[in-house]
């Protein structure tokens, strides 16, 4: 159950995890003094107890480093600490095999963005917690404001009714439907080149996209609209606009329209860059999104990358 700390890629939590914060820019204001204040204080010891070699010198200056190497000792066990007893203290049970699947398809996001893939929340959120007291590393206050601005900002989303009527236009596709006509189908295929070039990807795997493969549906762009449903069913939670049982329950209908479609992560993350070039047209941030899937191929060795595609 004990996954990394988030915004870091350590699986699990560990020390680590102190080494990611701070090469991100992460770590907590204290904690940056500490160890600044720490580096000057332990060479200051050796030093004061050459100068002055005297019994009660030494004394003082070896307790100055064992109290030093002490305090690292906790805040170097700290991560691995506070994520135990968050998910303790939220009475959180390691997830079910189908929940654990269905969460899949948001796992290449998930490593990239140092997101939770264990549990239901992508980081930690007050209302799971009966008190937020004593956690230092965990940003325990930053939901639900956090998913409720995002919300917001990206989808004008402020009740669970705008969510509800959001979350059905993305399952049964809000973009894609721009796609779906013969007509418009047969426009689009135009943009196959530059949709390639967005993506650094073949023309030719663009173009078959708009077609039928054995027999099943063309993929089109369903995976960014169906992407887009799964995580802001997470988010919706977060928000405290729906319910814990009512998420899983949206996050579960919307893998099973995933697994229908796609055979494969592959299949159905390609499906969701070409979706996102289609709507972005960035070529900044369509490369940042193509970055994701060859990062999270070569390097994601988390337990969850190894988990089947599909419910069987």
């Amino acid at each position: 159950m004990l996954q990394h700390f988030p915004g870091t890629w350590s699986f699990p939590a560990s020390w680590h995890s102190l080494g990611e914060l701070s090469r991100y820019g992460s770590l907590p204001g204290w904690v940056k003094l500490w160890r600044a204040v720490s580096i000057l204080l332990l060479p200051g010891a050796g030093f004061l107890a050459y100068l002055w070699p005297q019994p009660v010198i030494w004394l003082g200056c070896s307790l100055m480093v064992l109290l030093l190497l002490l305090s690292w000792l906790w805040l170097a066990t700290a991560p691995r600490r506070e994520m135990l007893r968050y998910l303790q203290e939220g009475g959180l049970a390691p997830l079910s095999e189908r929940q654990r699947r269905a969460l899949q398809p948001n796992i290449v996001h998930c490593y990239n963005r140092g997101w939770w893939i264990e549990t239901l929340e992508m980081w930690p959120c007050s209302h799971r917690l009966h008190h937020t007291r004593g956690y230092w590393l965990l940003d325990i206050e930053a939901e639900p404001a956090c998913s409720r601005s995002s919300l917001k900002s990206d989808w004008d989303i402020e009740s669970r009714e705008d969510y509800l009527q959001m979350f059905d236009r993305l399952r049964q596709g809000l973009h894609t439907q721009y796609l779906l006509s013969p007509d418009a189908s047969a426009a689009y295929v135009n943009l196959t080149d530059e949709l390639a070039w967005l993506t650094q990807s073949d023309p030719k795997r663009v173009a078959r996209l708009w077609q039928e493969q054995d027999g099943k549906p063309a993929h089109l762009i369903w995976g960014f609209d169906l992407w887009r449903a799964s995580n802001m069913a997470r988010m919706a939670w977060q928000a405290q606009y729906i319910s814990e049982a009512e998420a899983w329950a949206h996050i579960e209908a919307v893998a099973e329209q995933i697994f229908q479609r796609f055979a494969s992560l592959d299949e159905f993350f390609f499906s969701y860059l070409v979706g996102f070039a289609f709507w972005n047209r960035d070529k900044a941030e369509c490369e940042e999104r193509v970055s994701f899937y060859t990062v999270f191929v070569r390097q994601c060795h988390w337990p969850r990358a190894k988990t089947l595609w599909g419910w069987q």
